[in-house]
């Protein structure tokens, strides 16, 4: 019964700790956002170039057919969720490879492997190819001189960045003590 009351603890600290990443960015639009002390409002922008030609522009549409000319960062192309499961080996139930149409349930099958339409790649010029493990921030940080278009953010309610702070407002110790209470009370619930 212990070993069950700890699991609990355990399993209601996880979902405390989601449901606290995940709350500023349920909250719209931005009164409701500013409105939480642990949000800030993130307004929507252009970007992409190094200068103020994406940055100029007001409107999704405006931004969208902008092209810029300059240093461009090579964009994170993410793999497919469509593609075919083959047959990697001679071993007899290889040959139920083709029933299987997700990569998870393709890689469950002994003797068979996902093979997606588009793989995981950085596009952009001819040198962005050359990135060995492309991820968004590997991507990102290969550039090339070119010509691209600008990209549209749409604006979002984000976490506040950590802060050193430097008082303790009372609405900071009112936060502390919700906090504190919630898991204190758990605790002797439990035990």
């Amino acid at each position: 019964m212990k070993n069950l009351k700890i699991l609990l603890l355990f399993i209601s600290l996880i979902i405390y700790s989601n449901c606290a990443e995940d709350a500023c960015a349920a909250l719209t639009p931005e009164a409701t956002c500013t409105a939480n002390t642990s949000c800030q409002w993130n307004a929507a922008k252009c970007s992409g170039d190094t200068g103020s030609v994406c940055s100029a522009k007001t409107n999704q549409t405006a931004c969208e057919t902008q092209t810029f000319t300059g240093t461009v960062k090579c964009t994170y192309q993410a793999e497919s969720t469509t593609g075919t499961c083959v047959n990697t080996t001679s071993e007899p139930n290889a040959a139920t490879c083709g029933n299987e149409n997700a990569k998870a349930a393709c890689n469950l099958v002994s003797g068979c492997s996902w093979t997606p339409t588009n793989a995981e790649s950085c596009t952009g010029d001819a040198s962005c190819g050359d990135v060995a493990t492309p991820s968004e921030s590997n991507c990102a940080a290969k550039t090339y001189s070119g010509t691209a278009s600008c990209e549209w953010s749409d604006a979002v309610c984000g976490t506040k960045p950590a802060e050193t702070p430097t008082t303790n407002t009372p609405t900071d110790s009112f936060s502390g003590y919700i906090k504190f209470s919630y898991f204190a009370g758990l605790f002797f619930f439990l035990f």
